[in-house]
């Protein structure tokens, strides 16, 4: 008992934790038509003493760059797309655990579109919310937020509650 009172610290042990995420750029990724400079050695081309963007990367071959930032090899030109949009904001609750006080294994997460850099993202209106029962779809295939069931409804609420208090605290407020 020299760590304190066990029973109060399983009872302040939080069941659940919070993720976030929000866009930086469109971090567009070319596949196609790669090279490397002569003067890759020194930026991504001496693998293994630097990262090579390429999944066969002794014989640089299933390559890809990004178009944000050309001095990163390969520099590749042809067959692009964006992996982020400022539609990739969000916060979200995961509750892995069964215990008296959690969410019964569960997932709530809010969307929001918005850039960061132009506005602070407060999901006060998120674009999309979604809501998984992990305990009975492990996958989290079966999005639950518009479910009207009273069981449904009341673990979407509590979880946006405790989400945004969260997202509000600081320091030991945080528990």
């Amino acid at each position: 008992e020299r760590a304190g009172d066990s029973h109060a610290y399983r009872r302040a042990w939080r069941e659940a934790v919070l993720i976030e995420h929000y866009f930086v750029s469109n971090n567009i990724k070319c596949v196609r038509n790669c090279s490397f400079s002569s003067s890759s050695i020194g930026l991504r081309g001496s693998y293994p003493k630097e990262d090579v963007h390429c999944t066969d990367v002794l014989q640089r071959t299933g390559c890809w760059g990004t178009i944000d930032y050309p001095e990163a090899q390969p520099w590749c030109t042809q067959d692009c797309y964006p992996t982020e949009s400022e539609a990739n904001n969000f916060v979200a609750l995961r509750a892995p655990g069964t215990g008296a006080r959690s969410f019964a294994n569960a997932l709530y997460a809010e969307f929001q579109i918005g850039n960061q850099e132009n506005s602070d993202l407060q999901f006060e209106s998120p674009s999309f919310v979604e809501l998984y029962d992990a305990a009975n779809d492990p996958w989290m295939l079966n999005n639950l937020a518009e479910a009207s069931t009273a069981n449904v409804q009341t673990a979407k609420s509590r979880m946006q509650t405790q989400l945004h208090e969260w997202l509000q605290c600081t320091g030991r407020s945080c528990r």
